[in-house]
């Protein structure tokens, strides 16, 4: 689980913004403490941690999943078939 990181957890409301698989993920901080994974070019999908690595692990995994539907279904993902 490879990412870039552009901004660090610091109690803003983008604590970070990583590159994973090639999707842009926004980590937030949420009410209740955990951390808050989100794909803004993949509407629906969100994951949410205790830690940074383990919303980013779950993010990952929610990722791979959304994106198999999507090919399931024929969705294009960036101008290509995804099937």
């Amino acid at each position: 689980m490879k990412g870039t990181i552009s901004a660090r957890l610091q109690g803003q409301p983008r604590l970070a913004l990583v590159i994973l698989m090639g999707f842009k993920v926004v980590l937030k901080r949420g009410e209740d403490g955990y951390v808050v994974a989100s794909v803004p070019s993949l509407p629906g999908c969100h994951s949410q941690g205790k830690t940074r690595k383990e919303a980013l692990k779950n993010i990952n995994e929610a990722i791979s999943l959304h994106t198999d539907c999507l090919a399931e279904d024929g969705i294009l993902l960036g101008g290509k078939p995804t099937c």
